[in-house]
């Protein structure tokens, strides 16, 4: 399992399918989406392009397919409580 977690601002992965992951491969290409929980103190932008850049060179060089895209899905932000 390639995870995303530790990457700074990545809360959680939100269960859809296997764990917030859903990969199709057709034609030794793989399209992948991503269905994130993401801290609130963090640039969505960039977070969400290093996890793409991250998970596709992931992909790449450990199956040796060609990754057509990374979706990223922002399905929350975590509000954490101080206390």
């Amino acid at each position: 399992m390639i995870t995303v977690l530790p990457e700074r601002g990545v809360s959680s992965l939100l269960g859809r399918g296997n764990d917030g992951v859903r990969i199709v491969v057709e034609d030794c290409n793989a399209f992948v989406d991503l269905y994130l929980v993401l801290d609130n103190d963090v640039n969505i932008r960039e977070v969400s392009r290093t996890v793409q850049q991250t998970v596709a060179r992931a992909i790449a060089e450990i199956t040796g397919l060609e990754v057509g895209h990374v979706n990223i899905h922002i399905e929350d932000i975590d509000y954490k409580t101080e206390g």
